[in-house]
């Protein structure tokens, strides 16, 4: 009986990675094309989940304090939606919530079922809908092809195949830096295709035009060049780093200079690289809107709902922590900032310790810090890209607890 059930799991998985990391890498290399709603990937995703889990993907129980915070969130949500005048949006969003949790458990359910082949078809997958997005992103803001030009730019900056420069513009970056991440560890000639797909993530970047995309940007870059230094014993590694870093600098130096001496973009990054804007202040900006939402947030236990403060004041308060105390109340957004937090101190722990899964650890913690600081200006509570990052990290840290609460049962073993 116990030989049949080992067989029988074998079998299961095989058959799992047979099927289900080529239509994993699949679903996320179409998570260019969010214009529309449905997207494609939230589709393949769910379809995927459902099929896993019919297929023997189980979910652990060290995913389960991930699991109970996500529910607890969401019981937070409908309490909030009993104060709320407008039930209908504040519903929609909250369901679309659900549905982006559930999509982060299947994640974090993959990762640790097999953390290398999930984290290859996932950041793989994401990296071809980078390239695609950035390319779409490029080739409408020249209008290279006639008629691309109004369908994916917005306000004169790019937007590829989204609905917001500033949500294509986040998205690029976990491509970015999971392209960097492979030209700076192979050897020259095997790392110059994936510079390649850096520069053109970078210069779609650079035309989203958006803020909060280049601060993430720069930071990202920065964390994940320190952590690889940090964390490498290899000093001819770490040499070819600085140098290569030195190139990368001086190249993308000219490259910013030839795109400034095209007036159209110099004009559009002179107005955008101030740290304010003129909707940021003066009694009804972005700052003006958060104080105010804060002391909704003090008068209000239980939240209001998604529309409330946006009806009101007219645009969100772009700050996730503060949005998250509106939508699910005290309690709801207190579990919000601990799970932020949490997740933080997991993907560091894991980029610091010696997995074989250290090289991904830094590619999503280089994004994902950055990620959860851009929280503090820009609603970030549906960006996929954001919960697909948690899922992954989640499942790392899963699959770490689990090996390592099966290396101590080991040990208590041999000394008995």
């Amino acid at each position: 009986m116990t030989q049949f059930m080992i067989r029988n799991r074998v079998t299961s998985r095989l058959t799992l990675s047979d099927l289900g990391y080529g239509l994993v890498w699949l679903a996320f290399a179409s998570g260019f094309l969010v214009i529309i709603e449905p997207a494609p990937f939230d589709l393949l995703i769910l379809a995927i989940g459902f099929l896993a889990l019919l297929m023997g993907l189980r979910l652990p129980g060290s995913l389960m304090p991930m699991l109970v915070v996500c529910m607890v969130i969401i019981l937070c949500g409908m309490g909030a939606l009993t104060q709320s005048r407008y039930l209908d949006g504040s519903a929609r969003h909250l369901v679309i919530t659900i549905y982006l949790m559930a999509t982060t458990i299947i994640v974090a359910a993959f990762v640790h079922h097999n953390p290398r082949l999930s984290l290859r078809a996932i950041l793989g997958g994401h990296l071809v809908a980078a390239l695609i997005s950035a390319s779409l992103g490029i080739i409408g803001y020249f209008d290279l092809v006639p008629g691309t030009y109004e369908l994916f730019t917005e306000f004169s900056r790019a937007k590829g195949a989204f609905k917001d420069p500033n949500v294509f513009g986040p998205f690029l970056i976990v491509g970015a830096i999971y392209a960097l991440y492979q030209t700076l560890t192979r050897p020259l000639l095997q790392g110059l295709p994936w510079l390649a797909g850096l520069a053109i993530i970078s210069l779609g970047v650079l035309l989203s035009f958006s803020r909060g995309a280049w601060g993430h940007f720069i930071a990202s870059l920065a964390l994940c060049v320190t952590l690889i230094h940090m964390t490498s014993r290899d000093r001819a590694l770490n040499l070819r780093i600085i140098v290569m870093c030195i190139i990368a600098m001086a190249v993308l130096g000219v490259a910013v200079l030839a795109l400034l001496n095209i007036p159209a973009v110099a004009e559009m990054v002179s107005m955008r690289a101030g740290l304010t804007q003129s909707y940021d202040t003066g009694g009804t900006g972005r700052f003006d809107g958060q104080a105010l939402a804060i002391r909704w947030v003090l008068d209000a236990p239980l939240g209001y709902g998604q529309e409330d403060f946006g009806r009101f004041w007219g645009e969100e308060p772009h700050n996730v922590y503060i949005y998250m105390f509106l939508q699910t109340g005290w309690l709801g957004g207190c579990l919000y900032a601990a799970m932020v937090i949490g997740t933080i101190v997991a993907i560091v722990r894991i980029v610091f310790s010696a997995t074989p899964w250290r090289s991904y650890a830094i590619v999503l913690a280089a994004t994902f810090i950055p990620l959860a600081l851009e929280g503090l200006i820009v609603d970030t509570d549906h960006w996929r890209h954001f919960w697909m990052l948690l899922g992954m990290i989640w499942g790392l840290a899963a699959w770490q607890h689990d090996w390592n609460a099966s290396f101590r049962r080991q040990l208590i073993v041999q000394r008995t």
